[in-house]
C-alpha cells in the first residue's frame, strides 16, 4: 500500500523520515526531495569492466549545474532520509523534469527499509538541450509504501553488508569494494 499525504505527515511525525522536512513539499503520495550541493562526474573514457578503476570528479557547487545532451552524473539530496523497518521507499521523477529529458534514477531507485542517509541520483540528460540544474530544486519524489510486516532484518543489519547505510552527499558505486 502506497502512503496517503495523511500517512505521509504520520510517517514524518513519528520517525522523522525526511530531515529537513518541508510540509508543502508532501503531494497526494509523495514527498518532494531537493537537489543537493554535490556531483560526480567522470572524466576520460576508461573501461570499468576492464580497468576495475574509473576517473571521477567529485565537485560541490554552490547554485547549481549543467547536465549536457547524454550526459550522465551522480548528484544527492538536500535532505537525508530514515526509513522506519515497516516502510520501503521509492525515489521517482517528478513529471515536469522528466519531461525536459532528466532521468533521475536508472536502477537504483528502490530504498529499504531501515535506510538513513541522502539519497545519491543517477542524472541523465536525455533531451536534446542542455539542463541547468539548481541546488535546492524540487528534483525528485519519495514514494513510502507499507510492509506486510517489519523487515527482520533492516538495511544496515550485520551481515547484510549494506555500503551505503548513511552516506552523507553525493556517494560512488561499492562494486569492486569489500563490505
Amino acid at each position: 500500500m502506497i502512503l496517503s499525504d495523511r500517512e505521509l505527515r504520520k510517517a514524518q511525525a513519528n520517525h522523522n523520515v525526511v530531515d529537513p522536512f518541508r510540509d508543502e513539499h508532501v503531494q497526494p503520495a509523495s514527498i518532494d526531495l531537493r537537489l543537493g550541493d554535490q556531483f560526480i562526474i567522470w572524466v576520460g573514457t576508461e573501461d570499468w569492466g576492464r580497468s576495475g578503476t574509473m576517473k571521477q570528479h567529485k565537485t560541490t557547487v554552490v547554485d547549481g549545474i549543467t547536465i549536457e545532451p547524454g550526459q550522465f552524473m551522480l548528484g544527492t539530496t538536500l535532505e537525508t532520509v530514515t526509513i522506519p523497518d515497516d516502510l520501503s521507499g521509492k525515489v521517482e521523477g517528478r513529471s515536469s523534469w522528466g519531461r525536459l529529458g532528466l532521468t533521475v534514477h536508472i536502477t537504483a531507485g528502490f530504498i529499504d527499509p531501515g535506510f538513513t542517509g541522502t539519497i545519491t541520483l543517477e542524472l541523465k540528460n536525455d533531451g536534446h538541450t542542455p539542463l541547468w540544474l539548481p541546488v535546492g530544486e524540487r528534483i525528485c519524489q519519495l514514494v513510502l509504501t507499507q510492509l506486510t510486516s517489519p523487515a527482520d532484518r533492516p538495511y544496515g543489519s550485520a551481515g547484510l553488508g549494506s555500503q551505503y547505510q548513511g552516506q552523507t552527499g553525493v556517494t560512488a558505486s561499492a562494486i569492486g569494494e569489500t563490505p
